[in-house]
Protein backbone atom coordinates (compact mmCIF):
# COMPACT_ATOMS: atom_id res chain seq x y z
CA UNK A 1 0.00 0.00 0.00
CA UNK A 2 1.38 3.38 -1.01
CA UNK A 3 2.10 5.92 1.72
CA UNK A 4 -0.26 8.88 1.88
CA UNK A 5 1.90 11.86 1.01
CA UNK A 6 1.53 15.64 1.11
CA UNK A 7 3.78 18.33 -0.35
CA UNK A 8 4.47 21.63 1.41
CA UNK A 9 5.58 24.58 -0.73
CA UNK A 10 6.59 28.02 0.54
CA UNK A 11 7.98 31.11 -1.14
CA UNK A 12 8.57 34.51 0.43
CA UNK A 13 7.02 36.51 -2.41
CA UNK A 14 4.77 36.08 -5.43
CA UNK A 15 7.75 36.91 -7.65
CA UNK A 16 9.35 33.55 -6.93
CA UNK A 17 8.35 30.31 -8.64
CA UNK A 18 6.55 27.84 -6.32
CA UNK A 19 5.40 25.73 -9.28
CA UNK A 20 8.94 24.57 -10.07
CA UNK A 21 9.32 23.44 -6.43
CA UNK A 22 6.07 21.54 -6.69
CA UNK A 23 6.98 19.76 -9.92
CA UNK A 24 10.33 18.62 -8.50
CA UNK A 25 8.55 17.30 -5.40
CA UNK A 26 6.02 15.47 -7.58
CA UNK A 27 8.83 13.81 -9.52
CA UNK A 28 10.45 12.73 -6.24
CA UNK A 29 7.16 11.20 -5.05
CA UNK A 30 6.68 9.33 -8.33
CA UNK A 31 10.21 7.95 -8.16
CA UNK A 32 9.69 6.73 -4.56
CA UNK A 33 6.17 5.39 -5.18
CA UNK A 34 4.48 7.90 -2.82
CA UNK A 35 0.80 8.69 -3.31
CA UNK A 36 0.35 12.50 -3.29
CA UNK A 37 -3.02 13.36 -1.75
CA UNK A 38 -2.65 17.08 -1.06
CA UNK A 39 -0.51 20.17 -1.61
CA UNK A 40 -0.07 22.96 0.96
CA UNK A 41 1.28 26.28 -0.29
CA UNK A 42 2.09 29.57 1.46
CA UNK A 43 3.46 32.84 0.14
CA UNK A 44 4.97 34.13 3.36
CA UNK A 45 8.19 34.58 5.28
CA UNK A 46 9.71 31.51 6.90
CA UNK A 47 9.90 33.36 10.19
CA UNK A 48 6.10 33.39 10.49
CA UNK A 49 4.59 30.50 12.44
CA UNK A 50 1.02 31.56 11.68
CA UNK A 51 1.05 30.70 7.98
CA UNK A 52 -2.42 29.44 7.07
CA UNK A 53 -1.40 26.34 5.10
CA UNK A 54 1.46 25.52 7.48
CA UNK A 55 -0.98 25.51 10.41
CA UNK A 56 -3.50 23.47 8.40
CA UNK A 57 -0.82 20.88 7.62
CA UNK A 58 -0.01 20.52 11.32
CA UNK A 59 -3.71 20.11 12.14
CA UNK A 60 -4.12 17.47 9.42
CA UNK A 61 -1.06 15.72 10.79
CA UNK A 62 -2.73 15.51 14.20
CA UNK A 63 -5.86 14.11 12.50
CA UNK A 64 -3.80 11.30 10.87
CA UNK A 65 -4.59 12.36 7.30
CA UNK A 66 -1.15 11.53 5.86
CA UNK A 67 2.04 9.52 6.47
CA UNK A 68 4.73 11.51 4.63
CA UNK A 69 5.59 15.21 4.14
CA UNK A 70 7.78 16.32 1.22
CA UNK A 71 9.72 19.59 1.15
CA UNK A 72 11.87 21.01 -1.60
CA UNK A 73 14.32 22.21 1.05
CA UNK A 74 14.43 22.28 4.85
CA UNK A 75 14.17 26.09 4.95
CA UNK A 76 10.83 25.89 3.09
CA UNK A 77 9.14 24.57 6.25
CA UNK A 78 10.43 27.18 8.67
CA UNK A 79 13.43 29.38 9.34
CA UNK A 80 12.79 29.31 13.09
CA UNK A 81 14.93 26.69 14.86
CA UNK A 82 12.59 26.10 17.80
CA UNK A 83 9.61 25.61 15.49
CA UNK A 84 11.64 23.13 13.44
CA UNK A 85 12.62 21.09 16.52
CA UNK A 86 9.06 20.99 17.83
CA UNK A 87 7.75 19.93 14.42
CA UNK A 88 10.34 17.14 14.06
CA UNK A 89 9.66 15.91 17.59
CA UNK A 90 5.92 15.77 16.97
CA UNK A 91 6.46 13.92 13.68
CA UNK A 92 8.51 11.31 15.52
CA UNK A 93 5.68 10.90 18.03
CA UNK A 94 3.07 10.48 15.27
CA UNK A 95 5.32 8.29 13.08
CA UNK A 96 5.21 10.84 10.23
CA UNK A 97 8.11 10.82 7.75
CA UNK A 98 9.63 14.11 6.56
CA UNK A 99 11.73 14.28 3.38
CA UNK A 100 13.64 17.17 1.83
CA UNK A 101 14.80 16.97 -1.78
CA UNK A 102 18.02 18.73 -0.76
CA UNK A 103 18.77 17.15 2.63
CA UNK A 104 17.15 13.70 2.38
CA UNK A 105 15.06 12.06 5.12
CA UNK A 106 14.85 14.43 8.09
CA UNK A 107 13.06 12.06 10.48
CA UNK A 108 15.64 9.30 10.22
CA UNK A 109 16.67 7.97 13.64
CA UNK A 110 20.35 8.67 13.11
CA UNK A 111 22.37 10.83 15.48
CA UNK A 112 24.79 12.05 12.80
CA UNK A 113 22.04 13.03 10.36
CA UNK A 114 20.03 14.67 13.13
CA UNK A 115 23.06 16.68 14.20
CA UNK A 116 23.71 17.80 10.60
CA UNK A 117 20.08 18.80 10.09
CA UNK A 118 20.07 20.75 13.35
CA UNK A 119 23.13 22.66 12.15
CA UNK A 120 21.32 23.46 8.88
CA UNK A 121 18.24 24.61 10.78
CA UNK A 122 20.37 26.85 13.01
CA UNK A 123 22.09 28.31 9.95
CA UNK A 124 18.70 28.97 8.33
CA UNK A 125 17.51 30.69 11.49
CA UNK A 126 20.67 32.79 11.68
CA UNK A 127 20.46 33.72 7.99
CA UNK A 128 16.84 34.77 8.34
CA UNK A 129 17.69 37.07 11.26
CA UNK A 130 20.73 38.48 9.44
CA UNK A 131 18.72 39.26 6.31
CA UNK A 132 15.88 40.70 8.38
CA UNK A 133 18.28 43.03 10.20
CA UNK A 134 19.87 44.16 6.93
CA UNK A 135 16.46 44.86 5.39
CA UNK A 136 15.38 46.69 8.53
CA UNK A 137 18.41 49.02 8.50
CA UNK A 138 18.04 49.65 4.77
CA UNK A 139 14.37 50.59 5.18
CA UNK A 140 15.12 52.83 8.15
CA UNK A 141 17.75 54.73 6.19
CA UNK A 142 15.54 55.00 3.09
CA UNK A 143 12.59 56.26 5.13
CA UNK A 144 14.80 58.77 6.96
CA UNK A 145 15.39 60.32 3.54
CA UNK A 146 11.64 60.78 3.13
CA UNK A 147 11.27 57.94 0.59
CA UNK A 148 8.22 55.63 0.73
CA UNK A 149 9.07 52.01 1.66
CA UNK A 150 5.66 50.71 2.70
CA UNK A 151 4.66 48.59 -0.30
CA UNK A 152 1.12 49.26 -1.60
CA UNK A 153 0.31 52.95 -1.93
CA UNK A 154 -2.33 54.29 0.50
CA UNK A 155 -5.67 55.59 -0.76
CA UNK A 156 -5.18 58.87 -2.63
CA UNK A 157 -1.73 57.99 -3.94
CA UNK A 158 -0.26 55.76 -6.63
CA UNK A 159 3.24 54.43 -7.17
CA UNK A 160 5.22 55.58 -10.18
CA UNK A 161 8.78 54.24 -10.31
CA UNK A 162 8.44 53.30 -6.60
CA UNK A 163 7.61 56.93 -5.72
CA UNK A 164 4.35 58.17 -4.18
CA UNK A 165 2.40 60.42 -6.53
CA UNK A 166 -1.04 61.93 -5.88
CA UNK A 167 -3.81 60.00 -7.64
CA UNK A 168 -6.13 62.66 -9.05
CA UNK A 169 -9.07 60.22 -9.13
CA UNK A 170 -8.73 59.00 -5.53
CA UNK A 171 -7.37 62.08 -3.72
CA UNK A 172 -10.81 63.80 -3.60
CA UNK A 173 -12.10 60.80 -1.59
CA UNK A 174 -9.40 61.37 1.01
CA UNK A 175 -10.32 65.05 1.33
CA UNK A 176 -14.01 64.18 1.65
CA UNK A 177 -13.31 61.57 4.37
CA UNK A 178 -11.47 64.13 6.50
CA UNK A 179 -14.20 66.71 5.93
CA UNK A 180 -17.00 64.26 6.82
CA UNK A 181 -15.27 63.39 10.07
CA UNK A 182 -14.88 67.05 10.99
CA UNK A 183 -18.60 67.51 10.32
CA UNK A 184 -19.38 64.88 12.97
CA UNK A 185 -19.90 61.70 10.94
CA UNK A 186 -18.88 58.44 12.63
CA UNK A 187 -16.18 56.09 11.40
CA UNK A 188 -18.84 53.51 10.53
CA UNK A 189 -20.97 55.96 8.56
CA UNK A 190 -17.97 57.18 6.56
CA UNK A 191 -16.81 53.63 5.85
CA UNK A 192 -20.30 52.68 4.67
CA UNK A 193 -20.48 55.69 2.34
CA UNK A 194 -17.27 54.68 0.58
CA UNK A 195 -17.95 50.94 0.60
CA UNK A 196 -15.27 50.00 3.11
CA UNK A 197 -16.12 46.84 5.05
CA UNK A 198 -13.98 47.82 8.02
CA UNK A 199 -14.34 51.19 9.75
CA UNK A 200 -10.82 50.77 11.13
CA UNK A 201 -9.55 51.83 7.71
CA UNK A 202 -11.07 55.27 8.35
CA UNK A 203 -9.48 55.38 11.81
CA UNK A 204 -6.05 54.62 10.37
CA UNK A 205 -6.44 57.15 7.55
CA UNK A 206 -7.36 60.00 9.89
CA UNK A 207 -4.26 59.32 11.99
CA UNK A 208 -1.84 58.75 9.12
CA UNK A 209 0.61 61.66 8.68
CA UNK A 210 1.31 60.52 5.14
CA UNK A 211 -1.60 62.73 4.05
CA UNK A 212 0.24 65.85 5.21
CA UNK A 213 3.41 64.84 3.39
CA UNK A 214 5.14 63.01 6.26
CA UNK A 215 6.21 59.41 6.94
CA UNK A 216 6.14 57.44 10.18
CA UNK A 217 9.55 56.26 11.35
CA UNK A 218 10.19 53.44 13.86
CA UNK A 219 6.48 52.92 14.47
CA UNK A 220 6.97 49.16 14.61
CA UNK A 221 9.81 46.72 15.13
CA UNK A 222 10.20 42.96 15.45
CA UNK A 223 11.24 41.80 18.92
CA UNK A 224 11.64 38.04 19.38
CA UNK A 225 9.69 37.52 16.15
CA UNK A 226 6.76 39.59 17.43
CA UNK A 227 5.74 42.92 15.93
CA UNK A 228 5.76 45.62 18.60
CA UNK A 229 3.98 48.95 18.00
CA UNK A 230 5.36 52.19 19.45
CA UNK A 231 3.00 55.07 20.13
CA UNK A 232 5.91 57.51 20.41
CA UNK A 233 7.11 57.08 16.82
CA UNK A 234 8.71 59.97 14.97
CA UNK A 235 7.77 61.49 11.62
CA UNK A 236 10.05 62.67 8.83
CA UNK A 237 9.28 64.96 5.93
CA UNK A 238 8.46 62.87 2.89
CA UNK A 239 9.38 63.42 -0.74
CA UNK A 240 5.70 63.15 -1.75
CA UNK A 241 3.12 65.95 -1.90
CA UNK A 242 0.45 66.27 0.83
CA UNK A 243 -3.26 65.84 0.13
CA UNK A 244 -4.52 67.34 3.41
CA UNK A 245 -3.43 70.56 5.09
CA UNK A 246 -1.87 70.31 8.55
CA UNK A 247 -4.71 72.46 9.95
CA UNK A 248 -7.35 69.92 8.89
CA UNK A 249 -5.21 66.98 10.04
CA UNK A 250 -4.62 68.53 13.48
CA UNK A 251 -8.31 69.38 13.83
CA UNK A 252 -9.21 65.72 13.22
CA UNK A 253 -6.65 64.71 15.86
CA UNK A 254 -8.29 67.04 18.39
CA UNK A 255 -11.73 65.59 17.62
CA UNK A 256 -10.42 62.03 18.00
CA UNK A 257 -8.92 62.80 21.40
CA UNK A 258 -12.20 64.32 22.55
CA UNK A 259 -14.01 61.07 21.61
CA UNK A 260 -11.87 58.30 23.07
CA UNK A 261 -12.88 54.66 23.34
CA UNK A 262 -15.09 53.93 26.31
CA UNK A 263 -13.03 52.02 28.87
CA UNK A 264 -14.43 48.72 30.00
CA UNK A 265 -16.15 47.90 33.25
CA UNK A 266 -14.41 44.95 34.88
CA UNK A 267 -17.72 43.38 35.86
CA UNK A 268 -18.88 43.07 32.25
CA UNK A 269 -15.93 41.06 30.93
CA UNK A 270 -14.86 37.59 31.99
CA UNK A 271 -11.76 36.90 29.84
CA UNK A 272 -8.21 38.05 30.43
CA UNK A 273 -4.82 37.55 28.75
CA UNK A 274 -6.25 37.94 25.24
CA UNK A 275 -3.45 38.25 22.64
CA UNK A 276 -3.99 39.21 18.99
CA UNK A 277 -2.23 37.67 15.98
CA UNK A 278 0.48 40.34 16.15
CA UNK A 279 1.39 39.31 19.68
CA UNK A 280 -0.20 42.41 21.25
CA UNK A 281 -2.41 42.28 24.34
CA UNK A 282 -6.07 43.11 23.71
CA UNK A 283 -8.31 45.08 26.09
CA UNK A 284 -12.11 45.20 26.35
CA UNK A 285 -14.07 48.28 25.29
CA UNK A 286 -17.73 49.26 24.87
CA UNK A 287 -18.99 51.07 21.77
CA UNK A 288 -21.52 53.88 21.95
CA UNK A 289 -24.25 51.39 21.01
CA UNK A 290 -23.25 49.31 24.07
CA UNK A 291 -21.75 46.51 21.97
CA UNK A 292 -18.56 45.29 23.60
CA UNK A 293 -15.36 44.09 21.95
CA UNK A 294 -11.69 43.38 22.60
CA UNK A 295 -9.15 45.55 20.80
CA UNK A 296 -5.42 46.18 20.72
CA UNK A 297 -4.18 49.53 21.92
CA UNK A 298 -3.19 50.46 18.37
CA UNK A 299 -6.68 49.61 17.07
CA UNK A 300 -5.34 47.30 14.34
CA UNK A 301 -7.23 44.25 15.62
CA UNK A 302 -10.52 43.70 17.40
CA UNK A 303 -13.04 40.94 18.05
CA UNK A 304 -16.61 40.86 19.38
CA UNK A 305 -16.85 39.97 23.08
CA UNK A 306 -19.90 37.77 22.48
CA UNK A 307 -18.16 35.81 19.71
CA UNK A 308 -14.93 35.49 21.70
CA UNK A 309 -16.69 34.20 24.83
CA UNK A 310 -18.72 31.62 22.89
CA UNK A 311 -15.65 30.45 20.98
CA UNK A 312 -13.46 30.21 24.08
CA UNK A 313 -16.03 28.25 26.08
CA UNK A 314 -16.62 25.93 23.10
CA UNK A 315 -12.88 25.36 22.71
CA UNK A 316 -12.51 24.81 26.44
CA UNK A 317 -15.35 22.30 26.55
CA UNK A 318 -13.81 20.36 23.67
CA UNK A 319 -10.42 20.48 25.39
CA UNK A 320 -11.92 19.00 28.55
CA UNK A 321 -13.46 16.25 26.42
CA UNK A 322 -9.98 15.42 25.13
CA UNK A 323 -8.68 15.12 28.67
CA UNK A 324 -11.30 12.49 29.49
CA UNK A 325 -9.83 10.21 26.82
CA UNK A 326 -6.83 9.71 29.10
CA UNK A 327 -8.88 9.37 32.27
CA UNK A 328 -9.03 5.58 32.34
CA UNK A 329 -6.30 4.26 34.68
CA UNK A 330 -4.94 1.66 32.28
CA UNK A 331 -4.90 4.07 29.35
CA UNK A 332 -3.25 6.73 31.48
CA UNK A 333 -0.64 4.28 32.73
CA UNK A 334 0.15 3.09 29.21
CA UNK A 335 0.40 6.68 28.01
CA UNK A 336 2.80 7.59 30.82
CA UNK A 337 5.02 4.59 30.04
CA UNK A 338 5.13 5.43 26.33
CA UNK A 339 6.05 9.02 27.06
CA UNK A 340 8.75 7.94 29.53
CA UNK A 341 10.27 5.65 26.90
CA UNK A 342 10.20 8.46 24.33
CA UNK A 343 11.72 11.09 26.66
CA UNK A 344 14.39 8.64 27.85
CA UNK A 345 15.32 7.84 24.26
CA UNK A 346 15.51 11.53 23.37
CA UNK A 347 17.62 12.21 26.44
CA UNK A 348 20.01 9.42 25.42
CA UNK A 349 20.31 10.93 21.94
CA UNK A 350 21.11 14.33 23.41
CA UNK A 351 23.80 12.86 25.66
CA UNK A 352 25.42 11.14 22.67
CA UNK A 353 25.17 14.38 20.71
CA UNK A 354 26.78 16.25 23.61
CA UNK A 355 29.71 13.81 23.67
CA UNK A 356 30.18 14.03 19.91
CA UNK A 357 30.05 17.82 19.98
CA UNK A 358 32.68 17.85 22.72
CA UNK A 359 34.96 15.64 20.61
CA UNK A 360 34.53 17.96 17.63
CA UNK A 361 35.44 20.93 19.81
CA UNK A 362 38.48 19.23 21.37
CA UNK A 363 39.72 18.30 17.89
CA UNK A 364 39.32 21.93 16.73
CA UNK A 365 36.67 20.98 14.17
CA UNK A 366 34.25 23.70 15.30
CA UNK A 367 34.78 27.13 16.79
CA UNK A 368 34.32 27.90 20.47
CA UNK A 369 31.46 30.28 19.66
CA UNK A 370 29.52 27.64 17.73
CA UNK A 371 30.32 25.02 20.37
CA UNK A 372 28.95 27.21 23.16
CA UNK A 373 25.78 27.97 21.19
CA UNK A 374 25.11 24.32 20.37
CA UNK A 375 26.01 22.96 23.81
CA UNK A 376 23.67 25.48 25.46
CA UNK A 377 20.87 24.35 23.13
CA UNK A 378 21.55 20.69 23.94
CA UNK A 379 21.70 21.26 27.70
CA UNK A 380 18.47 23.26 27.59
CA UNK A 381 16.72 20.40 25.74
CA UNK A 382 18.14 17.84 28.16
CA UNK A 383 16.87 19.88 31.08
CA UNK A 384 13.38 19.96 29.56
CA UNK A 385 13.32 16.20 29.00
CA UNK A 386 14.58 15.55 32.55
CA UNK A 387 11.82 17.81 33.85
CA UNK A 388 9.22 15.89 31.81
CA UNK A 389 10.52 12.58 33.20
CA UNK A 390 10.25 13.89 36.78
CA UNK A 391 6.67 15.01 36.15
CA UNK A 392 5.75 11.64 34.65
CA UNK A 393 7.27 9.82 37.62
CA UNK A 394 5.04 11.80 39.96
CA UNK A 395 1.98 11.03 37.82
CA UNK A 396 2.92 7.37 37.66
CA UNK A 397 3.01 7.17 41.46
CA UNK A 398 -0.22 9.01 41.96
CA UNK A 399 -2.21 7.31 39.13
CA UNK A 400 -4.93 9.91 39.41
CA UNK A 401 -8.22 9.03 37.78
CA UNK A 402 -9.49 12.46 36.75
CA UNK A 403 -12.56 11.23 34.87
CA UNK A 404 -15.10 12.37 37.43
CA UNK A 405 -13.30 15.66 37.95
CA UNK A 406 -13.31 16.40 34.22
CA UNK A 407 -17.00 15.56 33.96
CA UNK A 408 -17.85 17.76 36.94
CA UNK A 409 -15.77 20.62 35.54
CA UNK A 410 -17.47 20.34 32.16
CA UNK A 411 -20.95 20.20 33.67
CA UNK A 412 -20.23 23.18 35.93
CA UNK A 413 -18.85 25.19 33.01
CA UNK A 414 -21.98 24.53 30.94
CA UNK A 415 -24.18 25.36 33.92
CA UNK A 416 -22.48 28.71 34.52
CA UNK A 417 -22.60 29.53 30.81
CA UNK A 418 -26.40 29.25 30.89
CA UNK A 419 -26.87 31.41 33.99
CA UNK A 420 -26.37 35.08 34.76
CA UNK A 421 -23.66 34.33 37.33
CA UNK A 422 -20.86 35.85 35.26
CA UNK A 423 -18.66 36.53 38.27
CA UNK A 424 -18.45 32.81 39.09
CA UNK A 425 -17.87 32.00 35.42
CA UNK A 426 -15.11 34.62 35.31
CA UNK A 427 -13.36 33.09 38.34
CA UNK A 428 -13.55 29.60 36.85
CA UNK A 429 -12.25 30.66 33.43
CA UNK A 430 -9.41 32.69 34.93
CA UNK A 431 -8.37 29.65 36.99
CA UNK A 432 -8.39 27.35 33.93
CA UNK A 433 -7.13 29.63 31.14
CA UNK A 434 -3.52 30.72 30.88
CA UNK A 435 -3.83 32.66 27.62
CA UNK A 436 -6.23 33.26 24.71
CA UNK A 437 -4.46 33.80 21.40
CA UNK A 438 -6.01 34.88 18.12
CA UNK A 439 -4.62 33.14 15.02
CA UNK A 440 -6.70 35.34 12.73
CA UNK A 441 -9.97 37.29 12.88
CA UNK A 442 -12.05 34.17 13.56
CA UNK A 443 -9.75 31.41 14.84
CA UNK A 444 -8.86 31.25 18.54
CA UNK A 445 -6.45 29.04 20.50
CA UNK A 446 -7.05 28.61 24.24
CA UNK A 447 -3.95 27.77 26.29
CA UNK A 448 -5.00 26.22 29.60
CA UNK A 449 -3.34 25.58 32.93
CA UNK A 450 -4.66 22.00 32.81
CA UNK A 451 -2.50 19.00 32.01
Amino acid sequence: MKKRTVIYIRESTNFQDPESQYQECLAFCEKNDFEVIKKYQDIASGKSNTRKEFLQMQQDMEDDLFDVVILWELSRSTRDFITYKLMIQRMFELNIELYSLQEGKLTEDNIDNEFSNDIRALVNSHERKRVSRRVKFRKQYTKSQGIWTGGVAPLGYKLINSKLVIDDKEAPKVKEIFQLYIEGNSYTAIAKKFGFQDSKKIVRMLANPIYIGKLKQNETEMINDKRVYHSDYKTVQGKHEPIISEEIFNLCAIIRKSNPKTPYSKNNFILKNVIDYNGQRMYPYIKSNQKSYYSGRNGNSYISTEYLEKTVIKELTEEINKFTILDDINTQHENILNRKVFYSAELSKLKNKEEKLLRLYLNDNISEEKFNALIDEIKSSMKNYEKHLEELSVLEKQQINAKNNCQLLQEYLIHLQNTSDRESLKKLLNAIIFEIRLINDFRVIVVTNLF
